[in-house]
C-alpha cells in the first residue's frame, strides 16, 4: 500500500539520520516527504522536520557520543 511505503521510506532515511549519513539521510528525506500527505493547516510533516534537522546538523555535527536526541538551543 502507498502507506506502508512511505513509512519504509521514512524508516530508512530515519536510520541514516542517526548513522549521521547526511548527505544520504537528506536525499532519503526528500524521497519519503514527496510520498507524504500534507494535511490541511500544517506546513510542513515529519520529513520536512527531518530535512532541516539534517541541514542543521550536516553543519553543526553532533560528534560520536550523539544519541539521535534533537535538542533545541534556541527559541
Amino acid at each position: 500500500s502507498r502507506l506502508s511505503k512511505t513509512v519504509a521510506a521514512f524508516q530508512e532515511a530515519h536510520e541514516l539520520y542517526f548513522s549521521q549519513k547526511w548527505d544520504l539521510a537528506i536525499a532519503a528525506f526528500k524521497v519519503s516527504e514527496a510520498m507524504e500527505d500534507m494535511f490541511p493547516g500544517r506546513n510542513n510533516n515529519p520529513s520536512s522536520v527531518f530535512l532541516t534537522r539534517c541541514e542543521y546538523l550536516k553543519e553543526n555535527p553532533p560528534g560520536d557520543g550523539w544519541d539521535g536526541v534533537w535538542t533545541l538551543t534556541a527559541k
